[in-house]
């Protein structure tokens, strides 16, 4: 499974949304689930595609940084 991101420059940040949050923490354990991201995705000829690995599992630790943003919760009465 890969989820796909892509930027107009060269890129260095994306957002992954809540849907893409659980299934990157599904598959943590395994390397099931990639990023792939387009840099330059608006210009042809510097375009340039790179496999990253899930920022929840073992190869992807240390090599992100959380920026923050909201959460969201749910609760019962």
């Amino acid at each position: 499974m890969y989820e796909v991101k892509a930027t107009r420059g060269e890129g260095d940040r994306f957002e992954l949304g809540g849907s893409e949050v659980r299934a990157a923490r599904q598959h943590a354990g395994n390397d099931r689930w990639r990023l792939l991201v387009v840099t330059h995705a608006l210009s042809p000829h510097k375009m340039a595609i790179q496999m990253l690995p899930n920022p929840y599992g073992k190869r992807g630790q240390g090599r992100y940084g959380e920026e923050g943003g909201a959460l969201r919760f749910s609760y019962l009465l």
